[in-house]
């Protein structure tokens, strides 16, 4: 960032807050964030305050010191700098934009703002793309002119996206050694807690058993949870992982201490709102033990399709990605109703949703992650797709968009209620609570967008009462692994000849039921 032009106190100022995040002092630099703004900072400290409040954890504030320069509508509104405009994407890419944030981040011209390599990196990162961010991080390494610190902070991201998005775990191994060499608890030392966890993550999926250990004894040393207390999750997570390993590998059945390590250091990251630290734990977990329901958990409660395509292979020695997943809300009760998020259809009322419209975005959206609450950003974006996020006026339709979904639930019947606190949204239950059933081809970034989606119903798509109407059939019949005709199965539901066939014939459409011979049919496993 650029200083150079601004009064010798203000750069001073502005040094001091940039100083204060490195040394991870969020409230003295934010109490120097609101002092600041108390003096009228001009427009060219903007962009270093957006900085901060960035990384203190203040995204609205973020948006709004900038959004008047990235969204001007005045005509003789000065438009906004490379640096500015990188700024405020990368602020929507941390509060869960991806096209918004994607297509600004685009537009800055690496020429004018060369640090826009390191943005685009991380939103990749964000998004669970690892495998795209690399090439990124390479260009923001060979740029000329960097700080110790800036070095360092990049080739750490680049070894992490090294381990998740290649096999060139060689070259990350190299890395995180002389990350190590360079850094000390006491100098660096942040850097060097991730350099040593990361090297811990590289261990593990090498499963190179022999240097975990020494690597995790090192770790305990180095990031003590007193002074250290946002990374006793992440190492405890990674420390019951490895001692699953371990105890798999060398006894053949899971280590009951270390399953204990994780549970805990989950909830842990949990509390401690490190959602993304918690839903990797599950995947590896589920992996690492051969749970398909777990992992099954993971894929529908994820809306990052970098992941659902990283997931997916790994699943097929599972049995593979089962077409519906049913979400309990609460997740150890019995549900009182189901719902289908793609549409409304529910067993409690007669209601639907139209699909795309904004109470069914909405729907779909709050179910979309099982680990964290959405933001107003991201949520924002997948409500309303075609629309830029503005700090003032989204909030305000998105609380009117809440009230509606919640009006609608209430006027069906549905124990589910919305609920929303410090601009963050989710789908609570009330009463006995409530089932939403989610099909894979509905999953937020695998269907089609807002302007491809037919109207009216689409073909070939199972609605909840056609899975309830094959699960039925499970049960009457004798044998549900074995062909039928249509008038057994019309005895065996009681139902009419010409209600059975219509349903058949949409099963064998959603690919539900196949033929199995002339005039006979049989339920998919």
């Amino acid at each position: 960032m650029d200083l150079s032009t601004l009064p010798p106190a203000w750069r001073t100022e502005l040094d001091r807050l940039r100083a204060l995040v490195r040394a991870n002092q969020d409230r003295e630099a934010l109490r120097g964030i609101h002092a600041a703004l108390k003096r009228r900072p001009p427009r060219e400290a903007m962009c270093t305050l957006a900085w901060v409040a960035r990384h203190v954890g203040q995204a609205e504030l973020a948006l709004s010191f900038l959004v008047r320069r990235v969204r001007p509508t005045g005509r003789r509104a000065k438009p906004a700098t490379p640096e500015e405009t990188a700024e405020y994407a990368a602020r929507l890419a941390r509060a869960g934009s991806r096209v918004e944030a994607r297509t600004l981040l685009e537009q800055v011209d690496p020429a004018d703002f060369p640090g826009i390599w390191m943005y685009r990196g991380i939103a990749r990162v964000l998004e669970w793309r690892s495998d795209e961010a690399i090439p990124l991080f390479e260009k923001a390494l060979a740029r000329p002119g960097l700080d110790a610190y800036a070095n360092l902070g990049i080739r750490v991201r680049l070894a992490r996206a090294l381990i998740h998005g290649s096999n060139r775990w060689d070259e990350a191994q190299a890395m995180l050694t002389e990350l190590l060499r360079e850094t000390s608890p006491s100098c660096f030392g942040f850097l060097h807690a991730d350099a040593l966890i990361f090297s811990l993550r590289l261990a593990f999926y090498r499963e190179d058993l022999s240097a975990i250990p020494p690597l995790l004894a090192r770790a305990r040393r180095a990031i003590p949870p007193d002074t250290h207390p946002q990374f006793s999750a992440d190492l405890g997570i990674w420390e019951g992982l490895c001692g699953l390993l371990i105890s798999l590998r060398k006894k053949g059945e899971p280590d009951r201490a270390a399953l204990d390590r994780l549970h805990r250091s989950r909830d842990a990251a949990i509390a401690g709102s490190q959602w993304e630290l918690a839903r990797l734990g599950d995947l590896e977990k589920a992996i690492l033990l051969r749970d398909a329901r777990l992992a099954a958990h993971v894929y529908y409660g994820s809306p990052y399709p970098g992941l659902r395509a990283r997931l997916a292979p790994r699943m097929e020695s599972l049995g593979g990605v089962p077409p519906v997943y049913e979400l309990h809300l609460p997740r150890a009760a019995s549900p009182g109703a189901r719902v289908d998020a793609s549409n409304g259809l529910n067993s409690a009322g007669k209601g639907h949703l139209r699909e795309g419209s904004v109470p069914q975005r909405l729907l779909q959206a709050l179910v979309s992650d099982f680990y964290r609450p959405l933001g107003t950003v991201e949520l924002h974006e997948s409500v309303h797709p075609d629309q830029y996020f503005h700090p003032v006026a989204a909030p305000e339709r998105l609380r009117k968009a809440l009230t509606r979904l919640d009006s609608w639930m209430k006027q069906e019947g549905l124990a589910l209620r919305t609920h929303s606190s410090r601009n963050l949204h989710a789908l609570k239950p009330s009463g006995k609570g409530c089932a939403v059933r989610i099909l894979r081809e509905s999953l937020l970034g695998e269907a089609p967008g807002p302007a491809e989606r037919p109207r009216g119903p689409v073909p070939g798509k199972p609605t909840v009462a056609l899975i309830e109407f094959v699960d039925a059939l499970k049960q009457g019949l004798l044998d549900a692994k074995a062909p039928f005709t249509p008038a057994e199965a019309a005895t065996a539901l009681g139902l009419p000849a010409r209600t059975l066939g219509r349903h058949l014939k949409l099963a064998l459409e959603t690919g539900l039921v196949e033929r199995s011979g002339r005039g006979r049919y049989r339920v998919k496993a």
